[in-house]
């Protein structure tokens, strides 16, 4: 058995504490330590730690917080001076935390200093709360869940919640530093959990590299190459040569090995392959829903020997929440991240429990503004570098050029949706889609072009034409842009959710595209193909594009799977337009 020895004073404890904590012998720090950062969601089995103010008041929590930090007993800066430590970053205090494996009786050793008494009373109530954990214990807890198991997570604002769980990662990464007399745990074990990061020379896998190296993962970044970046390098300035660059200067400064792979056949055949054919077809595919699922987590997983990264980590704003009591057997849940606008689960909704349960989103608990913070906090090269735009595959090239190059143009007409009135020509049904306003009055006739503001409502790829309409939001639109069929559902827990309606049916939160726009809707799924179904929404949506993706959540944010917009809510649509544009010309 091992004693833990905890400097600071905590009420109703003596300042210096001995407990019970056991090192096991040879013991592999590996996937159980756990890198899942999720903020404001619960899962189903937390709350079985003791949590010593899970009971109080708000006011009752503050009030012990600052009791907390008065009695905290802070030890000298100059100990952490001596040992070289810097403050905890993401902190909004000044905090100091050493952790260690002290002397002969293998006691581990924690001390702790502030200069604000409720990031003081925090310290008091961790090391209080880690008293009753073994050390195997300490190093599998999850630090995005600690404020809520200290019962102290809605009396604190966000940043003094990251705090906290910084707080306990320093002391993991610190416990995982050192064992005994100098001795490494990685010498120990030899070997550290190890983590195959992408990197695309953003600022946003780059912080995610240095959050890696803090959690104590040995981290190997790899740039992934794709075909598009040289074959199509004529329709735009591609970038990737200068991302290379900055990611050898990313992983220069931070004394990592960087890897570069070319999946360029594997991206032609996964992803543009698929894009073509489905924009041939005039559907709105999503290709980098496709990237995430067959390339980036798909192929490159398979390509990468298992026995050799433990995970695969990106810089994807989402978050991961593993079960605490029996990771093996309980699926993987994918959440939002706390930041709306730059939280991307709708572009990972098509992936799958053997793909989460390998992967790390190390930036997902945080805003925008505290990854440039903690890029401003690194020094990193690249942290005045400006956010990357559009879609994964194609860089800076225009996507309507790139569908130009493949598929060229094919010449048609646009309808008015109501009295068949041929009212433009356009080149393609693959370069507009429904619910497009923007670009379409370039290809209207002037007469209608006075009319408008038209809106793309409908497409029927077989005959070429497209189908517009100046009353987009009148009533004869609200079923069309209300209620639509879905294909080739996906449930990220590998079966649907339990619990419906009466009709069967699965009251959801949706996104129909990207961004911080959440509806409300029911899902039937169909009785003959537990693939396909049918979504009736709340209000009105702006444009439901066959080919686009409808990705499934939950009250509490998680993302649940997704399905693929079908055409099949066209059929009645066209076959009404038909039947108005055959009354207008009897009359």
């Amino acid at each position: 058995m091992v004693p833990l020895f905890v400097t600071g004073f905590v009420p109703t404890l003596p300042s210096f504490v001995d407990i019970d904590v056991t090192i096991p012998p040879q013991r592999r720090i590996e996937r159980r330590i756990r890198s899942s950062r999720c903020l404001g969601s619960r899962s189903p089995h937390e709350g079985k730690d003791s949590s010593p103010l899970s009971s109080s008041s708000l006011e009752s929590i503050q009030q012990r917080l600052v009791q907390y930090g008065l009695a905290w007993e802070q030890a000298p800066l100059s100990l952490f001076e001596e040992k070289n430590i810097t403050r905890v970053s993401g902190c909004v205090a000044t905090v100091f935390i050493l952790a260690s494996v002290g002397d002969t009786n293998q006691r581990i050793q924690i001390a702790g200093n502030s200069d604000a008494i409720v990031s003081r009373g925090l310290l008091a109530m961790l090391t209080k709360y880690l008293q009753t954990k073994s050390w195997s214990q300490i190093l599998e807890m999850d630090p995005s869940t600690i404020a809520r198991k200290l019962g102290v997570q809605a009396a604190l604002t966000q940043g003094r919640n990251d705090g906290v769980a910084q707080m306990l990662r320093v002391i993991q990464q610190q416990l995982k530093g050192t064992y005994e007399t100098g001795e490494t745990v990685s010498e120990r074990t030899k070997t550290r959990p190890t983590v195959a990061l992408l990197l695309s020379g953003g600022v946003d896998s780059s912080v995610a590299l240095r959050l890696l190296q803090q959690d104590g993962y040995d981290v190997t970044a790899f740039y992934l190459k794709i075909w598009l970046e040289d074959e199509l390098a004529h329709l735009g300035e591609c970038p990737w040569e200068d991302d290379v660059a900055v990611c050898q200067q990313v992983c220069d400064q931070a004394g990592v090995p960087l890897k570069i792979m070319s999946l360029q056949e594997e991206y032609h055949q996964r992803v543009m392959q698929h894009t073509l054919q489905e924009a041939s077809q005039g559907r709105t595919p999503n290709p980098d829903i496709l990237c995430n699922s067959r390339v980036k987590f798909g192929c490159f997983l398979d390509n990468i020997d298992e026995t050799e990264y433990d995970f695969v980590a990106s810089g994807h704003y989402a978050q991961l929440l593993r079960n605490d009591d029996d990771e093996e057997n309980q699926p993987v849940k994918l959440l939002r991240a706390p930041d709306p606008v730059k939280d991307q689960s709708y572009f990972l909704c098509a992936l799958n429990q053997s793909q989460l349960k390998r992967l790390l989103f190390p930036i997902g608990h945080l805003q925008k503004t505290q990854v440039r913070e903690l890029a401003d906090h690194f020094e990193l090269p690249n942290r005045h570098r400006p956010d990357s735009q559009g879609l994964c595959f194609l860089g800076k090239i225009k996507f309507r050029d790139f569908l130009e190059m493949h598929l060229g143009t094919r010449d048609g007409q646009i309808i008015d949706a109501f009295s068949g009135e041929t009212i433009g020509e356009h080149n393609g049904v693959w370069y507009h889609t429904v619910g497009q306003r923007k670009g379409i009055g370039n290809s209207l006739f002037p007469l209608a072009t006075a009319r408008g503001p038209w809106y793309v409502v409908a497409k029927d790829p077989a005959h070429n034409i497209i189908f517009a309409s100046n009353q987009y939001d009148e009533d004869v639109f609200t079923v069309a842009r209300s209620e639509f069929h879905v294909e080739n559902l996906h449930w990220i827990a590998e079966s649907a959710p339990k619990g419906s309606s009466v009709d069967g049916s699965h009251r959801l939160w949706l996104k129909i595209r990207h961004g911080p726009r959440l509806v409300q809707g029911r899902l039937k799924i169909s009785k003959t193909n537990e693939e396909d179904g049918v979504i009736t929404l709340d209000n009105k949506d702006g444009g439901l594009a066959p080919g686009q993706y409808a990705v499934f959540y939950t009250e509490d944010a998680e993302c649940l799977g997704g399905g693929i917009i079908s055409e099949k809510h066209w059929a009645k649509f066209l076959l009404d337009t038909q039947n108005r544009s055959q009354e207008a010309t009897t009359t």
